[in-house]
Formats: structure tokens, C-alpha cells, sequence
């Protein structure tokens, strides 16, 4: 099991909080931070996880660019911004 969060951001001081993702052999934990952010130094809100094709996609709100942003990756090792190639419609 995988789950996703983001640290909260310190506005004031610039710092905008990392997205991070942690594992677990049963959904109520415990849950082991995996040891590198998906996302750090990026104002992104909501992240939200969906599984496609084999693949994981991590859904993100850079709501300050009023836009929003998509990382993709098959070993939880490695994220590819796959951004311009995915179109959301509101």
C-alpha cells in the first residue's frame, strides 16, 4: 500500500512544503517514508494518486500558476513530469 502527502508550507519564509510518499504491507500501516520527495521547492497543493496502465500517476495543484501538473512513474524510484502531456478539464 501507497500513500501520498505534502508537508506544510511556510508562506512567510518561501518555503513551500515537499510531497512525499510512504509504503506499507497492510492499509492501516505502519507506513515507511520512502526516502526521497516526489516534489520539493514547488508551490503544489492536493496531491492524489491514480493508477493507469501499469503506471502511477501523481496529480498535483500548482494553484498559484492556476494550473494543474502530473508526474508519472512505473518504481516509485523515479518521477517523470508528464505535465504537457496530460490535458484536465474543468
Amino acid at each position: 500500500y501507497r500513500i501520498v502527502f505534502k508537508e506544510t508550507d511556510d508562506q512567510p519564509a518561501g518555503k513551500w512544503g515537499a510531497v512525499h510518499a510512504a509504503e506499507a504491507k497492510q492499509p492501516l500501516g505502519p507506513y515507511k517514508l520512502l526516502p526521497e520527495p516526489i516534489i520539493k521547492n514547488e508551490r503544489v497543493e492536493g496531491p492524489a494518486l491514480a493508477l493507469i496502465g501499469g503506471k502511477t500517476l501523481l496529480y498535483v495543484d500548482y494553484y498559484v500558476n492556476h494550473r494543474y501538473g502530473a508526474r508519472e512513474t512505473s518504481d516509485w524510484k523515479s518521477w517523470r513530469d508528464v505535465s504537457a502531456e496530460t490535458k484536465v478539464v474543468i
